[in-house]
């Protein structure tokens, strides 16, 4: 029975960091319609969504590409660099994406939380598989 449950978490873990990350967005950023005034302390205001946003992503690609799942994680990982990039202000006339950066930050600690999710992720999914041996 607890292999069963080790065999779900990382689809269980992937759920929560998207919610929590939702409700990150919807509650605690102050240009949402659901606003609460409630602020985060620094650093986790601005790098918590990225690490979430990462950390759940990377594990559902993973799942589903059971046969290459760190291949999946990675190339997640790679996206999220690149979005996070795109937001410097010289890409924006290259890449027709000025909407996109005027809207953004460039920030160097959003790419560290990027990899230390991809690590954290990483970590979660050959701990469940070799718990489910």
């Amino acid at each position: 029975m607890q292999a069963r449950a080790h065999r779900h978490f990382p689809l269980i873990a992937a759920t929560g960091a998207l919610l929590l990350g939702c409700a990150v967005y919807l509650y605690a950023r102050p240009l949402s319609v659901f606003a609460t005034g409630m602020a985060l302390a620094p650093p986790y205001s601005g790098q918590l969504p990225t690490f979430l946003h990462t950390f759940g992503f990377g594990i559902a690609a993973a799942v589903l590409a059971s046969s290459r799942p760190v291949a999946a994680l990675l190339c997640w990982c790679c996206a999220e660099f690149v979005a996070e990039v795109l937001q410097l202000g010289r890409f924006a006339e290259i890449t027709l994406l000025h909407g996109y950066a005027s809207r953004s930050t460039f920030d160097i600690a959003d790419l560290a939380a990027a990899l230390l999710a991809t690590a954290a992720a990483w970590t979660v999914l050959v701990v469940t598989r070799r718990d489910h041996r």
